[in-house]
């Protein structure tokens, strides 16, 4: 009986190498990269923060409106008043050399017309000019200013051989050949609102006065300025801004 002969096995044969395959399969394979993490949670946070706070704050200033309205209601507050009770110029000269000499009286009327709220205010600062002329200052003390009350307000500006230009002396030669000089003035002061115990902050007043007529050559009498006009401001400041 013959033998079976077996095809000869084929050169290179043998099992496959998975090892060698694999290797070959992990070196052209790119290297994995962890993506970045998402911004969106990032974005979340900020948004959540941003909500947070601008609830806060309307809620402060609902507060806020809210306890403003209660102390209107309660003690309806009105800003003091002031006028210009009267005038006297008993001194107004104008010499060769272009100089003035002058000295003004004057009493303002303070009114608090409030039935709750007391006013305490820091001394006075007046500023006295007639158009772009100034003419002197003077000062007043501070005072508490009851309920329902008037405070009258002295004040004497004396102006001694200041000098003036053309212009200026122009508009004096003017004012005196008509016997009249109107003037303007400033009040400058610093007042607390007060009720009970509790009182405010500070806060800054000016009070302008224009149209005041005083007549010249009335040798120091006193005239009613029926034609001032005084205006109050509250200036309030903010940082490095004045309201």
């Amino acid at each position: 009986m013959a033998d079976r002969v077996y095809p000869a096995a084929k050169p290179g044969g043998g099992p496959p190498n998975f090892t060698t395959k694999a290797q070959l399969y992990g070196a052209t394979r790119a290297a994995y990269r962890p993506t970045a993490p998402s911004h969106r949670y990032r974005r979340s946070r900020c948004c959540s923060c941003c909500l947070w706070l601008s609830l806060v704050i309307l809620i402060l200033l609902i507060l806020v409106a809210a306890a403003a309205a209660v102390f209107y209601f309660l003690y309806r507050p009105h800003a003091p008043a002031f006028s210009v009770s009267s005038v006297s110029l008993s001194t107004f000269n104008l010499t060769k050399g272009s100089h003035l000499n002058s000295e003004i009286s004057l009493q303002i009327n303070a009114r608090n017309p409030n039935k709750k709220l007391v006013y305490v205010y820091d001394p006075f600062e007046l500023s006295l000019s007639t158009g772009d002329v100034p003419l002197g200052q003077d000062s007043f003390p501070g005072f508490v200013h009851g309920t329902q009350n008037s405070t009258l307000m002295k004040f004497d500006v004396k102006n001694s051989n200041a000098a003036v230009d053309s212009a200026q002396l122009g508009a004096l030669q003017s004012a005196q050949n008509k016997k009249s000089l109107e003037l303007s003035l400033r009040l400058d002061t610093k007042v607390r609102a007060k009720v009970g115990s509790a009182k405010s902050g500070k806060i800054r007043v000016r009070v302008s006065c224009d149209g005041i007529n005083a007549a010249i050559g009335g040798k120091g009498k006193d005239s009613s300025p029926f034609g001032a006009k005084c205006d109050v401001k509250l200036r309030i400041k903010i940082f490095k801004w004045v309201l």
